[in-house]
């Protein structure tokens, strides 16, 4: 019995230790010269987060490496980190960081650059990585002053969803402009138990970044690379009015409450007619298992609101970054690498439409699985053509002026005036970004 129990496992073992050298083979690095070792990832609760663990066990038979893998909502995961990072002894190797954080990181010296790991050949098989395959508008996310602090696992869109069934009753096409959005929020918000949009408002869930890219949209802005701030400006007030008009007009009772997470679920519960927010969420909504709109939802960019002119600057990133304090870098990097890969983003493309890689676009295994023609046309057009090469402030303070512009949009919402309020905000970040 106990001969055919160690068969069994030198089998299992075997066909592990094959596998890991298969992908090895690919890139032609070392891949368990750190095994043993044991390392710490913090990952949001996330589309990403919930494929990648899938894969994990490939990584720890390749290298011999032991992930922890730890996941936290959306505002618990900015706290936990931002406060362990700050502590100097985060108990975390490898984190998930999001553009809007960069500056702030790496002022604070929390994150490591990675320039260096991608240029020793002893750590990256660069040829078999292929950097160059990250769409342009995804590496200049996690780049602050010349130097690469992050490795893109998702460009993340902002374009607009919404309902074709509804949109055909109603005889409404697809909208080509924020006005053609707004009027077609309001019709459809007169139909029974159904709002015209969400958008995100709920504090502490990004209500910014669908915010930032209406701004951009209008082109205005919330502080420019010199360093200006511009919410006084004609153009962001116009684009927060429209915002509040929308959610309002068109929206659903209580925004406040809406977070991207609400936003998700009410389209996919057939409780909106339209959202505004990330890409990735079309594989959720075109689930049958889990959407009741399945087969039901068009996608299209997000709609001009200055004519001859569109632009989304909501092509939010979200990326693996490694922590300066971290005793396993190297070893964090390896898993950087691996979850970054060409196979291994592929796969979880295929399950959570988070896509950074160029070639993915375009794979024949991800068309089949995700034959949704509008949603990859409106995803591509968006990063190849409408996502601006700014966007969240590139500024250390951002975490405080983040803050700040959060309380407002709440407060405008709630019937505070928009022009008085940004200038109060104006203000205030001006100040901050004085210390």
């Amino acid at each position: 019995m106990r001969r055919v129990t160690f068969l069994f496992v030198l089998l299992v073992v075997s066909v592990l230790v094959v596998s890991g050298m298969v992908f090895a083979a690919e890139g032609n690095i070392n891949w368990r010269q750190f095994e043993g070792k044991t390392i710490n990832a913090t990952m949001c609760v996330h589309h990403f987060t919930d494929a990648l663990e899938k894969e994990i066990p490939q990584f720890e038979a390749l290298t011999g490496i032991k992930v922890q893998l730890s996941k936290y909502t959306e505002e618990e995961f900015y706290n936990k980190v931002t406060i362990e990072l700050a502590s100097g002894k985060p108990t975390f190797d490898i984190f998930m960081l999001n553009q809007g954080f960069v500056a702030q990181y790496v002022g604070g010296g929390w994150v490591a650059p990675l320039n260096g790991y991608l240029g020793d050949p002893k750590l990256t098989d660069a040829a078999w990585y292929d950097l160059k395959d990250f769409a342009p508008a995804a590496l200049d996310k996690p780049e602050y002053e010349g130097k690469l602090y992050g490795i893109p696992i998702s460009v993340e869109p902002q374009i607009l969803f919404y309902r074709t069934d509804l949109f055909q009753e109603k005889g409404l096409t697809a909208p080509d402009t924020v006005d053609q959005m707004y009027d077609a929020a309001v019709k459809l918000r007169k139909l029974p138990d159904l709002a015209g949009i969400v958008l995100r408002l709920k504090r502490g869930t990004g209500s910014i970044w669908p915010w930032g890219g209406l701004v951009a949209d209008y082109k205005g802005y919330w502080v420019d690379k010199k360093g200006n701030v511009g919410l006084t400006l004609p153009e962001t007030v116009a684009a927060t009015e429209m915002y509040m008009k929308l959610l309002k007009d068109g929206g659903p009772d209580k925004a406040v409450n809406f977070g991207w997470y609400e936003c998700l679920l009410a389209f996919q519960q057939g409780k909106t007619a339209m959202v505004a927010d990330a890409n990735s969420w079309e594989v959720g909504f075109q689930d049958p298992a889990k959407s009741a709109v399945a087969g039901k939802v068009g996608a299209v960019p997000l709609p001009a609101a200055v004519e001859g002119y569109r632009q989304a600057a909501g092509g939010s990133s979200w990326m693996l970054g490694v922590s300066l304090a971290s005793n396993n870098k190297e070893a964090a990097w390896l898993f950087t690498q691996w979850a970054t890969s060409k196979s291994i983003a592929l796969k979880i493309a295929l399950g959570s439409g988070n896509i950074a890689r160029s070639s993915i676009w375009t794979s024949d295994e991800f068309v089949k699985t995700y034959p949704y023609t509008d949603w990859i046309k409106a995803s591509k057009d968006t990063i190849e053509k409408y996502i601006s090469d700014y966007y969240l402030p590139e500024v250390v303070k951002f975490g405080a002026i983040a803050d700040e512009m959060d309380v407002a949009l709440e407060e405008m919402y709630g019937g505070a005036p928009v022009k008085e309020t940004l200038e109060k905000v104006q203000a205030k970040t001006v100040e901050i970004l004085k210390k």
